[in-house]
């Protein structure tokens, strides 16, 4: 599956954003979410939102 691509499982739709090294700083991913890279992979549950920093990391947020 590529970058962009949903998954379904369970009922519930995540949105794989494939490489993170490819998300440039300003980028803003939406939970439920996956994010991989070579040495570990982040999960945006659906509560939380993340944007990528001028340093790439990504920050994330949780709402209430």
């Amino acid at each position: 599956m590529g970058p962009g691509r949903a998954l379904r499982r369970a009922g519930h739709e995540v949105r794989r954003h494939g490489v993170r090294a490819l998300l440039l700083a300003g980028t803003e991913l939406t939970g439920p979410a996956i994010i991989e890279q070579a040495d570990t992979t982040v999960f945006l549950p659906e509560v939380t939102t993340g944007t990528v920093d001028r340093w790439a990391n990504i920050v994330i947020e949780v709402s209430a």
